[in-house]
């Protein structure tokens, strides 16, 4: 899976950790977007916390729809998909390299 583009939504606190949304676009049919979470690990390196894939469609998602999961957790399958750590830190030094989003994330979780 290849980083098509990537950018940062917002800044949230996922379990007590805070960390940036990076909404990124990927290559994938079956993973077009997906939402991954950057917390600061040290100096200016960051480590993704968690990646989920953004299934949202605004026509059944406005509504609280127990029926679907518009985000799933995607951290694992993709862990194996990628073959391992080593496809991980790939696809996050993609994330990281697209536009402007380290400094993006360093700028707003400095704040």
């Amino acid at each position: 899976m290849n980083v098509l583009r990537a950018s940062l939504r917002r800044i949230v606190n996922r379990g007590g950790v805070i960390c940036g949304e990076v909404e990124v676009k990927t290559d994938d049919p079956e993973c077009p977007v997906m939402l991954a979470y950057m917390a600061p690990a040290y100096s200016d390196e960051y480590e993704m916390i968690a990646v989920l894939g953004n299934d949202a469609d605004m026509e059944i998602d406005w509504y609280d729809n127990n029926l679907h999961d518009a985000f799933t957790d995607q951290t694992t399958e993709l862990l194996q998909d990628a073959g391992g750590s080593e496809g991980m830190e790939s696809f996050k030094a993609q994330i990281l390299a697209s536009g402007v989003v380290r400094e993006d994330l360093a700028r707003e979780l400095s704040r």
